[in-house]
Protein backbone atom coordinates (compact mmCIF):
# COMPACT_ATOMS: atom_id res chain seq x y z
CA UNK A 1 0.00 0.00 0.00
CA UNK A 2 1.42 3.32 -1.03
CA UNK A 3 1.33 6.29 1.31
CA UNK A 4 -0.65 9.33 0.22
CA UNK A 5 1.61 12.33 -0.15
CA UNK A 6 -0.93 15.12 0.32
CA UNK A 7 -3.76 15.55 2.83
CA UNK A 8 -6.46 18.12 2.18
CA UNK A 9 -7.71 19.26 5.59
CA UNK A 10 -10.46 21.33 3.93
CA UNK A 11 -12.28 18.05 3.24
CA UNK A 12 -13.33 18.01 6.89
CA UNK A 13 -15.81 20.88 6.45
CA UNK A 14 -18.37 18.97 4.32
CA UNK A 15 -17.58 15.83 6.36
CA UNK A 16 -18.64 17.59 9.59
CA UNK A 17 -21.88 18.70 7.91
CA UNK A 18 -22.55 15.07 6.98
CA UNK A 19 -21.94 13.94 10.58
CA UNK A 20 -24.85 16.08 11.79
CA UNK A 21 -27.24 13.99 9.68
CA UNK A 22 -25.88 10.64 10.88
CA UNK A 23 -28.39 8.63 12.94
CA UNK A 24 -26.67 5.26 13.53
CA UNK A 25 -23.21 3.82 14.17
CA UNK A 26 -23.28 1.84 10.93
CA UNK A 27 -24.02 5.02 8.99
CA UNK A 28 -21.28 6.86 10.87
CA UNK A 29 -18.69 4.18 10.08
CA UNK A 30 -19.60 4.18 6.40
CA UNK A 31 -18.89 7.92 6.33
CA UNK A 32 -15.59 7.50 8.19
CA UNK A 33 -14.50 4.53 6.07
CA UNK A 34 -15.13 6.44 2.84
CA UNK A 35 -13.11 9.39 4.17
CA UNK A 36 -10.19 7.27 5.41
CA UNK A 37 -10.02 5.31 2.15
CA UNK A 38 -10.05 8.47 0.05
CA UNK A 39 -7.48 10.38 2.10
CA UNK A 40 -5.22 7.77 3.72
CA UNK A 41 -5.78 4.61 1.69
CA UNK A 42 -6.53 2.29 4.64
CA UNK A 43 -9.31 -0.22 3.91
CA UNK A 44 -10.64 -1.05 7.39
CA UNK A 45 -11.95 1.30 10.08
CA UNK A 46 -13.55 0.67 13.47
CA UNK A 47 -15.04 2.44 16.47
CA UNK A 48 -14.41 1.28 20.02
CA UNK A 49 -16.41 2.83 22.90
CA UNK A 50 -15.65 2.44 26.58
CA UNK A 51 -18.49 0.86 28.55
CA UNK A 52 -20.13 3.64 30.63
CA UNK A 53 -21.12 1.16 33.36
CA UNK A 54 -18.18 -1.26 33.47
CA UNK A 55 -14.85 0.60 33.02
CA UNK A 56 -13.03 -2.71 32.58
CA UNK A 57 -14.68 -3.26 29.19
CA UNK A 58 -14.64 -1.61 25.79
CA UNK A 59 -17.10 -2.39 23.00
CA UNK A 60 -16.48 -2.59 19.28
CA UNK A 61 -19.64 -0.79 18.18
CA UNK A 62 -19.01 -0.98 14.44
CA UNK A 63 -16.38 -1.81 11.85
CA UNK A 64 -16.43 -1.35 8.08
CA UNK A 65 -14.05 -2.57 5.40
CA UNK A 66 -12.59 -5.56 3.62
CA UNK A 67 -12.13 -7.62 6.81
CA UNK A 68 -15.38 -6.80 8.63
CA UNK A 69 -16.68 -10.36 9.01
CA UNK A 70 -13.37 -11.58 10.44
CA UNK A 71 -13.08 -8.69 12.91
CA UNK A 72 -16.67 -9.06 14.17
CA UNK A 73 -16.19 -12.79 14.64
CA UNK A 74 -13.31 -12.35 17.08
CA UNK A 75 -13.44 -9.02 18.84
CA UNK A 76 -16.74 -7.31 19.74
CA UNK A 77 -16.03 -7.01 23.51
CA UNK A 78 -12.53 -6.00 24.57
CA UNK A 79 -11.34 -6.38 28.20
CA UNK A 80 -9.30 -3.28 29.09
CA UNK A 81 -7.55 -4.56 32.23
CA UNK A 82 -3.91 -5.21 31.35
CA UNK A 83 -4.36 -4.06 27.75
CA UNK A 84 -1.51 -1.62 27.14
CA UNK A 85 -3.07 -0.09 24.04
CA UNK A 86 -6.34 0.60 25.88
CA UNK A 87 -4.36 2.13 28.76
CA UNK A 88 -2.64 4.46 26.30
CA UNK A 89 -5.94 5.38 24.65
CA UNK A 90 -7.52 6.23 28.01
CA UNK A 91 -4.49 8.35 28.91
CA UNK A 92 -5.18 10.42 25.76
CA UNK A 93 -1.57 11.07 24.85
CA UNK A 94 -2.34 11.15 21.13
CA UNK A 95 -2.65 8.48 18.44
CA UNK A 96 -1.47 5.00 19.43
CA UNK A 97 0.49 3.54 16.50
CA UNK A 98 1.57 -0.09 16.25
CA UNK A 99 3.94 -0.30 13.29
CA UNK A 100 3.90 -4.12 13.14
CA UNK A 101 1.35 -5.95 15.27
CA UNK A 102 3.30 -9.23 14.93
CA UNK A 103 6.28 -7.92 16.88
CA UNK A 104 4.97 -5.02 19.01
CA UNK A 105 4.87 -6.01 22.73
CA UNK A 106 1.53 -4.19 23.26
CA UNK A 107 -0.52 -6.56 21.07
CA UNK A 108 -2.25 -9.87 21.78
CA UNK A 109 -0.33 -12.19 19.49
CA UNK A 110 -3.05 -14.86 19.38
CA UNK A 111 -5.59 -12.25 18.26
CA UNK A 112 -3.13 -10.80 15.74
CA UNK A 113 -2.65 -14.26 14.29
CA UNK A 114 -6.39 -14.81 13.92
CA UNK A 115 -7.09 -11.39 12.41
CA UNK A 116 -3.98 -10.95 10.33
CA UNK A 117 -3.22 -7.47 11.71
CA UNK A 118 -0.20 -5.62 10.40
CA UNK A 119 -0.21 -1.88 11.23
CA UNK A 120 -2.74 -0.67 13.84
CA UNK A 121 -3.63 2.98 14.42
CA UNK A 122 -5.99 3.89 17.28
CA UNK A 123 -6.85 7.56 17.81
CA UNK A 124 -8.49 8.50 21.16
CA UNK A 125 -11.90 10.18 21.06
CA UNK A 126 -12.35 12.64 23.90
CA UNK A 127 -15.23 14.98 24.68
CA UNK A 128 -14.97 17.54 27.51
CA UNK A 129 -11.93 15.65 28.90
CA UNK A 130 -13.99 12.44 29.05
CA UNK A 131 -12.44 9.50 27.11
CA UNK A 132 -15.14 7.95 24.92
CA UNK A 133 -13.09 5.33 23.10
CA UNK A 134 -11.09 5.36 19.89
CA UNK A 135 -11.30 5.60 16.12
CA UNK A 136 -9.14 2.92 14.57
CA UNK A 137 -7.73 1.94 11.18
CA UNK A 138 -4.80 0.00 9.78
CA UNK A 139 -3.62 -2.75 7.47
CA UNK A 140 -4.32 -6.48 7.40
CA UNK A 141 -2.72 -9.38 5.57
CA UNK A 142 -2.04 -9.77 2.69
CA UNK A 143 -1.21 -6.03 2.77
CA UNK A 144 2.09 -5.07 4.32
CA UNK A 145 2.70 -2.73 7.22
CA UNK A 146 2.33 0.99 6.55
CA UNK A 147 2.89 3.56 9.28
CA UNK A 148 1.01 6.84 8.66
CA UNK A 149 2.98 10.04 8.20
CA UNK A 150 2.92 12.85 10.74
CA UNK A 151 0.50 14.80 8.54
CA UNK A 152 -1.77 11.77 8.19
CA UNK A 153 -1.77 11.28 11.97
CA UNK A 154 -2.69 14.93 12.45
CA UNK A 155 -5.57 14.44 10.02
CA UNK A 156 -6.77 11.30 11.87
CA UNK A 157 -6.58 13.14 15.21
CA UNK A 158 -8.66 16.00 13.83
CA UNK A 159 -11.09 13.50 12.30
CA UNK A 160 -11.50 11.76 15.68
CA UNK A 161 -12.12 15.11 17.36
CA UNK A 162 -14.93 15.86 14.91
CA UNK A 163 -16.39 12.36 15.26
CA UNK A 164 -16.41 12.37 19.09
CA UNK A 165 -19.51 14.54 19.50
CA UNK A 166 -21.44 12.32 17.06
CA UNK A 167 -20.35 9.18 18.94
CA UNK A 168 -21.49 10.73 22.23
CA UNK A 169 -24.84 11.64 20.66
CA UNK A 170 -25.37 8.12 19.30
CA UNK A 171 -24.40 6.53 22.64
CA UNK A 172 -26.87 8.83 24.37
CA UNK A 173 -29.57 7.86 21.87
CA UNK A 174 -28.89 4.16 22.49
CA UNK A 175 -29.26 4.68 26.24
CA UNK A 176 -32.42 6.71 25.69
CA UNK A 177 -33.91 4.03 23.48
CA UNK A 178 -33.30 1.37 26.13
CA UNK A 179 -34.93 3.67 28.67
CA UNK A 180 -37.97 4.37 26.49
CA UNK A 181 -38.38 0.69 25.67
CA UNK A 182 -38.65 0.06 29.40
CA UNK A 183 -41.45 2.64 29.67
CA UNK A 184 -43.44 2.17 26.44
CA UNK A 185 -44.73 -0.73 24.39
CA UNK A 186 -42.75 -0.34 21.17
CA UNK A 187 -43.30 -2.35 18.01
CA UNK A 188 -44.31 -2.25 14.36
CA UNK A 189 -47.49 -0.47 13.34
CA UNK A 190 -50.33 -2.94 13.85
CA UNK A 191 -53.19 -1.44 15.85
CA UNK A 192 -54.34 1.67 14.04
CA UNK A 193 -57.09 3.57 15.83
CA UNK A 194 -58.19 7.14 16.32
CA UNK A 195 -56.11 8.79 19.05
CA UNK A 196 -56.69 12.07 20.84
CA UNK A 197 -53.20 13.57 20.85
CA UNK A 198 -54.11 15.97 23.67
CA UNK A 199 -54.70 13.06 25.98
CA UNK A 200 -51.78 10.99 24.64
CA UNK A 201 -49.28 13.86 24.97
CA UNK A 202 -50.39 14.50 28.55
CA UNK A 203 -49.97 10.82 29.50
CA UNK A 204 -46.61 10.56 27.76
CA UNK A 205 -45.24 13.66 29.49
CA UNK A 206 -46.44 12.32 32.83
CA UNK A 207 -44.42 9.15 32.17
CA UNK A 208 -41.33 11.18 31.31
CA UNK A 209 -41.55 13.30 34.45
CA UNK A 210 -39.66 10.79 36.58
CA UNK A 211 -36.91 10.39 33.97
CA UNK A 212 -35.81 14.03 33.93
CA UNK A 213 -33.44 15.76 36.30
CA UNK A 214 -34.46 18.49 38.71
CA UNK A 215 -33.15 21.18 36.35
CA UNK A 216 -35.67 20.39 33.58
CA UNK A 217 -39.43 20.94 33.67
CA UNK A 218 -42.09 19.92 31.16
CA UNK A 219 -45.37 21.84 30.97
CA UNK A 220 -48.38 20.82 28.86
CA UNK A 221 -51.06 23.01 27.30
CA UNK A 222 -53.72 20.67 25.92
CA UNK A 223 -55.44 23.41 23.92
CA UNK A 224 -59.10 23.58 22.95
CA UNK A 225 -58.97 22.22 19.39
CA UNK A 226 -59.95 18.68 18.44
CA UNK A 227 -56.69 16.76 18.04
CA UNK A 228 -57.57 13.35 16.58
CA UNK A 229 -55.15 11.31 14.44
CA UNK A 230 -55.34 7.77 13.07
CA UNK A 231 -52.21 5.94 14.24
CA UNK A 232 -50.78 3.21 16.46
CA UNK A 233 -50.16 4.38 20.03
CA UNK A 234 -47.18 1.98 20.25
CA UNK A 235 -45.49 4.11 17.58
CA UNK A 236 -46.75 7.61 18.45
CA UNK A 237 -46.18 7.61 22.24
CA UNK A 238 -42.44 6.79 22.18
CA UNK A 239 -42.00 9.11 19.20
CA UNK A 240 -43.46 12.02 21.20
CA UNK A 241 -41.28 11.03 24.16
CA UNK A 242 -38.18 10.99 21.97
CA UNK A 243 -38.80 14.47 20.56
CA UNK A 244 -39.61 15.79 24.05
CA UNK A 245 -36.27 14.52 25.36
CA UNK A 246 -34.49 16.04 22.35
CA UNK A 247 -36.11 19.38 23.15
CA UNK A 248 -34.95 19.05 26.78
CA UNK A 249 -31.38 18.42 25.62
CA UNK A 250 -31.53 21.61 23.54
CA UNK A 251 -31.75 23.60 26.79
CA UNK A 252 -28.49 25.43 27.41
CA UNK A 253 -28.44 24.86 31.17
CA UNK A 254 -31.73 23.42 32.34
CA UNK A 255 -35.07 25.19 32.12
CA UNK A 256 -38.58 24.52 30.92
CA UNK A 257 -39.99 22.96 27.75
CA UNK A 258 -43.56 24.03 26.96
CA UNK A 259 -45.54 21.43 25.00
CA UNK A 260 -48.68 22.51 23.14
CA UNK A 261 -51.22 20.70 20.99
CA UNK A 262 -53.31 22.52 18.42
CA UNK A 263 -54.98 21.98 15.06
CA UNK A 264 -53.95 24.00 12.00
CA UNK A 265 -54.75 24.13 8.30
CA UNK A 266 -51.68 24.82 6.19
CA UNK A 267 -49.81 23.84 3.05
CA UNK A 268 -48.48 20.31 3.03
CA UNK A 269 -44.74 19.85 2.29
CA UNK A 270 -44.18 20.83 -1.33
CA UNK A 271 -47.01 23.37 -1.20
CA UNK A 272 -49.30 21.38 -3.49
CA UNK A 273 -52.36 21.29 -1.24
CA UNK A 274 -53.71 22.66 2.00
CA UNK A 275 -54.37 20.07 4.67
CA UNK A 276 -55.42 19.83 8.28
CA UNK A 277 -52.70 18.89 10.79
CA UNK A 278 -52.49 18.31 14.51
CA UNK A 279 -49.29 20.07 15.62
CA UNK A 280 -47.46 19.07 18.79
CA UNK A 281 -45.06 21.90 19.61
CA UNK A 282 -42.01 21.64 21.87
CA UNK A 283 -40.56 25.02 22.93
CA UNK A 284 -37.47 25.17 25.20
CA UNK A 285 -37.34 28.49 27.03
CA UNK A 286 -33.54 28.85 26.86
CA UNK A 287 -32.21 26.82 23.96
CA UNK A 288 -28.60 26.54 22.88
CA UNK A 289 -28.41 27.64 19.20
CA UNK A 290 -25.85 24.96 18.29
CA UNK A 291 -28.00 22.22 19.77
CA UNK A 292 -31.03 23.55 17.92
CA UNK A 293 -29.08 23.44 14.65
CA UNK A 294 -28.08 19.85 15.43
CA UNK A 295 -31.78 19.02 15.89
CA UNK A 296 -32.60 20.70 12.59
CA UNK A 297 -30.02 18.52 10.82
CA UNK A 298 -31.14 15.40 12.69
CA UNK A 299 -34.83 15.79 11.87
CA UNK A 300 -34.18 17.11 8.39
CA UNK A 301 -33.17 13.73 6.97
CA UNK A 302 -35.58 10.80 6.96
CA UNK A 303 -34.54 7.23 6.30
CA UNK A 304 -36.97 5.69 3.77
CA UNK A 305 -36.12 2.12 4.70
CA UNK A 306 -36.24 2.51 8.48
CA UNK A 307 -38.51 0.26 10.50
CA UNK A 308 -40.92 1.19 13.27
CA UNK A 309 -39.48 0.61 16.71
CA UNK A 310 -35.98 2.02 16.04
CA UNK A 311 -36.60 5.28 17.85
CA UNK A 312 -33.45 7.28 17.39
CA UNK A 313 -33.13 6.54 13.69
CA UNK A 314 -36.77 6.51 12.82
CA UNK A 315 -38.41 9.68 14.09
CA UNK A 316 -38.45 11.60 10.81
CA UNK A 317 -39.15 8.47 8.76
CA UNK A 318 -42.08 7.39 10.93
CA UNK A 319 -43.69 10.82 10.80
CA UNK A 320 -43.26 10.95 7.03
CA UNK A 321 -44.90 7.54 6.65
CA UNK A 322 -47.82 8.89 8.67
CA UNK A 323 -48.09 11.77 6.21
CA UNK A 324 -46.61 14.36 8.56
CA UNK A 325 -43.37 16.29 8.94
CA UNK A 326 -41.16 18.12 11.47
CA UNK A 327 -40.10 21.77 11.52
CA UNK A 328 -37.27 23.09 13.71
CA UNK A 329 -37.12 26.87 14.07
CA UNK A 330 -34.86 29.24 15.95
CA UNK A 331 -34.39 32.97 15.62
CA UNK A 332 -33.93 36.23 17.54
CA UNK A 333 -37.03 37.11 19.52
CA UNK A 334 -38.79 33.87 18.57
CA UNK A 335 -36.88 31.36 20.64
CA UNK A 336 -36.63 27.75 19.55
CA UNK A 337 -39.40 25.34 18.64
CA UNK A 338 -39.77 21.80 17.33
CA UNK A 339 -43.15 21.42 15.60
CA UNK A 340 -44.29 17.88 14.83
CA UNK A 341 -47.15 17.82 12.29
CA UNK A 342 -49.47 14.81 12.25
CA UNK A 343 -52.22 14.61 9.61
CA UNK A 344 -55.57 15.17 11.35
CA UNK A 345 -57.94 12.23 10.99
CA UNK A 346 -60.49 12.53 8.21
CA UNK A 347 -63.10 11.49 10.77
CA UNK A 348 -62.59 14.68 12.75
CA UNK A 349 -65.46 16.49 11.01
CA UNK A 350 -67.67 13.46 11.50
CA UNK A 351 -66.85 13.42 15.20
CA UNK A 352 -67.80 17.06 15.54
CA UNK A 353 -71.05 16.32 13.66
CA UNK A 354 -71.61 13.49 16.15
CA UNK A 355 -71.28 15.77 19.15
CA UNK A 356 -73.98 16.20 21.77
CA UNK A 357 -74.94 17.46 25.18
CA UNK A 358 -76.59 14.38 26.75
CA UNK A 359 -75.39 12.30 29.71
CA UNK A 360 -73.81 8.87 29.20
CA UNK A 361 -73.21 6.15 31.76
CA UNK A 362 -70.09 4.22 30.74
CA UNK A 363 -69.63 0.75 32.26
CA UNK A 364 -66.31 -0.96 31.43
CA UNK A 365 -63.95 -2.87 33.72
CA UNK A 366 -60.87 -2.48 31.48
CA UNK A 367 -59.17 0.76 32.55
CA UNK A 368 -57.55 1.54 29.18
CA UNK A 369 -60.74 0.97 27.19
CA UNK A 370 -62.82 2.94 29.69
CA UNK A 371 -60.36 5.85 29.51
CA UNK A 372 -60.39 5.88 25.70
CA UNK A 373 -64.20 5.76 25.43
CA UNK A 374 -64.66 8.41 28.11
CA UNK A 375 -62.14 10.72 26.43
CA UNK A 376 -63.87 10.41 23.04
CA UNK A 377 -67.34 11.00 24.47
CA UNK A 378 -66.26 13.98 26.53
CA UNK A 379 -64.49 15.33 23.48
CA UNK A 380 -67.83 15.17 21.66
CA UNK A 381 -69.48 17.24 24.39
CA UNK A 382 -71.25 14.52 26.43
CA UNK A 383 -71.31 14.36 30.21
CA UNK A 384 -69.87 10.97 31.18
CA UNK A 385 -70.28 8.99 34.41
CA UNK A 386 -67.81 6.09 34.65
CA UNK A 387 -68.36 2.74 36.37
CA UNK A 388 -66.08 -0.30 36.53
CA UNK A 389 -68.87 -2.83 37.16
CA UNK A 390 -72.63 -3.26 37.50
CA UNK A 391 -72.70 -2.39 41.18
CA UNK A 392 -71.09 1.03 40.59
CA UNK A 393 -73.43 1.65 37.65
CA UNK A 394 -76.50 0.95 39.79
CA UNK A 395 -75.26 3.32 42.49
CA UNK A 396 -74.80 6.10 39.90
CA UNK A 397 -78.25 5.49 38.48
CA UNK A 398 -79.68 5.62 42.00
CA UNK A 399 -78.22 9.11 42.43
CA UNK A 400 -79.33 10.34 38.99
CA UNK A 401 -82.35 8.18 38.03
CA UNK A 402 -83.68 10.48 35.28
CA UNK A 403 -80.50 12.17 34.15
CA UNK A 404 -78.88 9.24 32.27
CA UNK A 405 -79.76 9.26 28.54
CA UNK A 406 -77.57 6.40 27.33
CA UNK A 407 -75.66 3.50 28.83
CA UNK A 408 -72.54 2.30 26.98
CA UNK A 409 -71.52 -1.01 28.55
CA UNK A 410 -69.20 -3.92 27.98
CA UNK A 411 -71.02 -7.26 27.83
CA UNK A 412 -68.66 -9.19 30.11
CA UNK A 413 -68.40 -7.49 33.51
CA UNK A 414 -67.50 -8.53 37.05
CA UNK A 415 -70.67 -9.69 38.79
CA UNK A 416 -73.76 -9.16 36.65
CA UNK A 417 -73.16 -8.96 32.90
CA UNK A 418 -74.06 -6.07 30.62
CA UNK A 419 -77.41 -7.52 29.52
CA UNK A 420 -78.58 -8.13 33.10
CA UNK A 421 -77.42 -4.64 34.07
CA UNK A 422 -79.38 -3.12 31.18
CA UNK A 423 -82.58 -4.88 32.33
CA UNK A 424 -82.23 -3.46 35.83
CA UNK A 425 -81.50 0.05 34.57
CA UNK A 426 -84.42 -0.03 32.13
CA UNK A 427 -86.73 -1.04 34.97
CA UNK A 428 -85.80 2.23 36.69
CA UNK A 429 -85.58 4.40 33.55
CA UNK A 430 -87.55 2.98 30.58
CA UNK A 431 -86.42 5.90 28.40
CA UNK A 432 -82.78 4.79 28.66
CA UNK A 433 -80.96 3.89 25.45
CA UNK A 434 -78.32 1.13 25.51
CA UNK A 435 -75.19 0.39 23.50
CA UNK A 436 -73.12 -2.74 24.17
CA UNK A 437 -69.41 -3.15 23.43
CA UNK A 438 -68.06 -6.62 22.75
CA UNK A 439 -65.28 -8.48 21.02
CA UNK A 440 -67.44 -11.58 20.56
CA UNK A 441 -70.58 -11.66 18.41
CA UNK A 442 -71.73 -14.76 20.28
CA UNK A 443 -72.35 -12.63 23.35
CA UNK A 444 -75.44 -11.25 21.59
CA UNK A 445 -77.35 -14.37 22.69
CA UNK A 446 -77.83 -13.61 26.39
CA UNK A 447 -79.82 -15.66 28.85
CA UNK A 448 -81.94 -12.63 29.65
CA UNK A 449 -85.67 -11.81 29.57
CA UNK A 450 -85.28 -8.97 27.09
CA UNK A 451 -83.88 -9.45 23.58
CA UNK A 452 -81.26 -7.00 22.32
CA UNK A 453 -80.65 -6.87 18.58
CA UNK A 454 -77.34 -6.46 16.71
CA UNK A 455 -77.92 -2.72 16.24
CA UNK A 456 -77.10 -2.33 19.92
CA UNK A 457 -73.63 -3.87 19.54
CA UNK A 458 -70.38 -2.00 18.84
CA UNK A 459 -67.76 -4.61 17.96
CA UNK A 460 -64.28 -4.24 19.43
CA UNK A 461 -61.88 -2.88 18.37
CA UNK A 462 -63.52 0.32 17.15
CA UNK A 463 -62.39 3.84 16.26
CA UNK A 464 -63.38 7.07 17.95
CA UNK A 465 -65.42 7.96 14.86
CA UNK A 466 -67.32 4.63 15.03
CA UNK A 467 -68.14 5.21 18.68
CA UNK A 468 -69.22 8.84 18.22
CA UNK A 469 -71.41 8.02 15.23
CA UNK A 470 -73.14 5.06 16.91
CA UNK A 471 -73.82 7.01 20.12
CA UNK A 472 -75.29 9.94 18.21
CA UNK A 473 -77.41 7.59 16.12
CA UNK A 474 -78.93 5.91 19.18
CA UNK A 475 -79.66 9.18 20.92
CA UNK A 476 -81.38 10.51 17.79
CA UNK A 477 -83.44 7.34 17.35
CA UNK A 478 -87.26 7.44 17.70
CA UNK A 479 -88.88 6.64 21.03
CA UNK A 480 -90.05 3.18 19.97
CA UNK A 481 -86.48 1.97 19.53
CA UNK A 482 -84.89 3.17 22.74
CA UNK A 483 -83.24 -0.08 23.78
Amino acid sequence: MESTSQVDFERLHPFVDELQRVTSFSELLRCIDAEVRAVLGYRQTWLVVFDPVDPTLARLVETVGDHTELVLRHGTVIPTIGDRMMDEIRANRGPVVVADARTDPRTNKAMVERLGNRTIVNVPMVLADLPLGCLGTGTFAPDECRVPTKTELDYLALLATRVASTVERLCRSESRERLLRSQFRIGPTAQIRTLDLRELVARTVQTLGGLLGDSVELSVDRGEDAAFVDADEAVIAPLIAHVALDACEALSNGGRVAITTRRVVRDAPGGYERRSFVVVGFRPNAADPERVEALRAQFGSARPGAEDGALAIDVSSTIQRLGGFIEVAHGPGRGASVLVHFPATKNGAAQRASSGWETVLLVEDDVATRGFVAEVLRGCGYTVFEAADGAQALRILGEFPRRIDLMVSDVVLPGINGFELAEQLLAVNPRLRVLFMSGYVGELRPNAKRAFDADRLLAKPFTAADLASRVRGLLDATSDARV
